[in-house]
């Protein structure tokens, strides 16, 4: 039988792979994914539906020529499970990206509903930066 548990680090493994069509399939379409930090300081914060955290994860994963997601622990209760985890990339012009990430999937009915996703922001900056001085 299928868990919870096994679904979210199957959610990993398709985000690492960058396979966004069968991640985004097992989300319920009433789903929400929120990254918990102050919209007027940073731009990916906020809450989003399906369709929009899709999007947004088209344009972020699209840059890298090389990303991995790696699960150190993941802590299953009930219809929660806690990920840690750590990111890797490669962007254009070769920029690096290194992040580490709690994760919190929130399931009904075995299909992933919930995703609160909590990470180092200024991480996220930097590597933006460092893309965009690249570019200059």
């Amino acid at each position: 039988m299928t868990t919870n548990k096994d679904r979210a680090l199957e959610a990993c493994r398709l985000l690492s792979e960058r396979d966004l069509d069968t991640m985004f399939a097992a989300f319920a379409e009433d789903g929400t994914w929120t990254m918990p930090y102050l919209p007027d300081r940073f731009a990916f914060a906020g809450e989003r539906d399906k369709t929009a955290m899709r999007e947004l994860l088209d344009g972020f994963l699209g840059g890298f020529e090389h990303f991995e997601f790696h699960v150190e622990q993941a802590v299953a209760d009930g219809d929660t499970v806690a990920i840690l985890g750590k990111s890797y990339g490669i962007g254009p012009r070769s920029a690096i990206y290194r992040n580490t990430y709690h994760l919190f999937f929130t399931y009904r009915d075995g299909v992933l509903l919930k995703v609160r996703e909590l990470f180092d922001p200024y991480q996220v900056e930097a590597y933006v930066a460092q893309v965009e001085a690249q570019a200059a």
